[in-house]
């Protein structure tokens, strides 16, 4: 999602009550305009931004034994969900997994559809039988923007049929205020750059269906620009963490600049005046 600053600037002296009348306080409507304007094209160009898909090295091999009908049911809300949130898959990629479903073979339906998603997946969760959970890196292309929000996938191979709620963490997405009593030092401010948040909504399910493969969808906001190191760890509950850093992974990221936007606010006869935008 777009990352923006914006910017408010006023020129001139400022008119008080007693010198216009009550309409010239009041922002014109030319000024309500290009507001909306400003808001519509900033928000679009969030919402029309397609989601990041694959340029990295790490590949992810394709899982067999993917059950047809609750795999494309998951995909086909997942493909809404993103649309939803305004992260779209590319219209090609979309298309793609379309024509997929259509296949008579199962086995070769539910593999390409993989081959597809598998390029926007930041992060690979896999669950073992025994419900630990040990992460890597996916292949999508580690790309932030400095105050805005971007959207990727996570693939969940879950051999456990876990149903639980699948929770994301960062020590990088630690609060930056822990009460007078505990302050921090400027070194640890500096470290906790990043927000982390998985999209759990509708047409989403909360928890995890407990088909062996599925995907999520994880929502990233960095404070900063510049390269950042993010570190990254999942759960399905207490004590479900791998042993040896296996549930912990880091990458990379390219945070890029936001966006400056400056606002410039006049009255109705062309002379500035002030304005509250809520």
């Amino acid at each position: 999602m777009l990352g923006t600053r914006l910017i408010m600037k006023h020129s001139g002296p400022r008119r008080s009550r007693a010198d216009s009348p009550l309409r010239s306080v009041i922002v014109s409507l030319e000024a309500r305009i290009f507001f909306f304007i400003v808001c519509c094209l900033l928000r679009p160009a969030a919402a029309q931004e397609p989601a990041i898909s694959g340029t990295g090295e790490a590949r992810l091999d394709i899982i067999d034994d993917v059950q047809r009908q609750p795999f494309l049911s998951q995909v086909g809300r997942l493909i809404d969900a993103m649309r939803y949130i305004g992260s779209p898959l590319a219209e090609a990629d979309v298309e793609s997994i379309y024509s997929a479903m259509e296949l008579d073979d199962s086995a070769e339906a539910t593999d390409a559809i993989q081959s597809i998603l598998n390029t926007y997946c930041l992060l690979d969760v896999h669950i073992n039988p025994e419900s630990r959970i040990k992460v890597a890196r996916g292949p999508a292309k580690a790309e932030l923007v400095e105050q805005g929000w971007r959207s990727f996938l996570v693939r969940v191979h879950n051999e456990a049929g876990v149903t639980a709620k699948l929770e994301a963490g960062s020590r990088n997405a630690l609060p930056v205020y822990e009460g007078r009593a505990n302050l921090l030092s400027q070194a640890d401010v500096n470290d906790r750059w990043l927000s982390v948040s998985t999209f759990d909504g509708r047409p989403l399910n909360l928890t995890l269906s407990g088909l062996n493969l599925e995907y999520r969808i994880l929502q990233l906001y960095s404070r900063d620009s510049g390269k950042r190191e993010g570190h990254f760890t999942f759960n399905v509950g207490q004590g479900t963490q791998d042993i040896g850093f296996r549930n912990d992974v880091y990458v990379l990221f390219d945070c890029l600049p936001a966006v400056e936007v400056t606002l410039g606010v006049i009255d109705h006869d062309g002379t500035p005046t002030t304005a509250s935008f809520v």
